[in-house]
């Protein structure tokens, strides 16, 4: 479970810890300053939880907090590699990336050595010609041409293909 903190800009009043979207906006209703003024306007901070690049990636704030709790949170391991790298890498929009995840290209967990052992082995090579065969050439040229993008998301290797 992912733990946030809102942190108010008005200085004179504190933030509080929340975990989901309806504890945020019961807070937020009746949370008010030194002053007994209402807050309006907080920074959204991940605190605690195992999504913390994709939180960053997503930009979550105020706007878009309650998309983070219906639409991302609890995504797959493998929808939050995708969404991870087409937000880091392709600068798409939040939005549209929910509209069409897991729907163009594919993403795997693998390294790109496995990856492209994968894919020479699937080629039926004889023994002696992939004794010829040169794995780190192949790789770079899959990756040079646009193929596939490795990536690291969550301290996993990943690759994208065809996004």
């Amino acid at each position: 479970m992912t733990e946030l903190h809102a942190t108010p800009y008005d200085t004179s009043a504190t933030g509080f810890y929340f975990n989901s979207y309806e504890q945020y906006t019961t807070q937020a209703a009746t949370h008010t300053n030194d002053y007994g003024l209402p807050v309006e306007e907080y920074e959204i901070q991940f605190i605690d939880g195992e999504k913390y690049q994709l939180f960053a990636a997503c930009s979550i704030n105020q706007c878009n907090l309650q998309l983070w709790f219906d639409e991302i949170e609890d995504l797959t391991i493998i929808e939050q590699a995708e969404m991870y790298y087409r937000l880091s890498n392709l600068f798409e929009t939040l939005e549209s990336i929910i509209d069409d995840l897991g729907q163009k290209g594919s993403i795997s967990q693998q390294s790109l050595s496995d990856y492209t052992y994968e894919l020479v082995d699937e080629m039926k090579m004889t023994d002696p010609l992939k004794s010829y065969f040169n794995y780190a050439q192949y790789q770079r040229d899959l990756e040079i041409n646009g193929s596939i993008t490795a990536f690291t998301y969550r301290g996993e290797s990943y690759i994208a293909e065809g996004l």
